[in-house]
């Protein structure tokens, strides 16, 4: 997977600013469909907000798709 000019590879997970954007990108060993999940897109939404950062945090390994 490819984010700008940053590789992600399968069965990989990577932290990434790209502009004033920053994210982390979970690549699935399978090809599969793809998820993606913002936060912070209408400011008055905090549950996006504080849930995309437990979630980043919480996971140990890339999860299988």
């Amino acid at each position: 997977m490819k984010i700008g000019d940053i590789l992600i590879n399968k069965g990989e997970k990577k932290k990434f600013i790209l502009g004033n954007i920053s994210g982390t990108a979970f690549c699935g060993r399978n090809t599969g469909k793809t998820l993606v999940i913002t936060a912070g897109v209408h400011g008055g939404e905090y549950v996006g907000i504080e849930t995309a950062p437990v979630f980043r945090r919480s996971t140990m390994k890339v999860p299988t798709f």
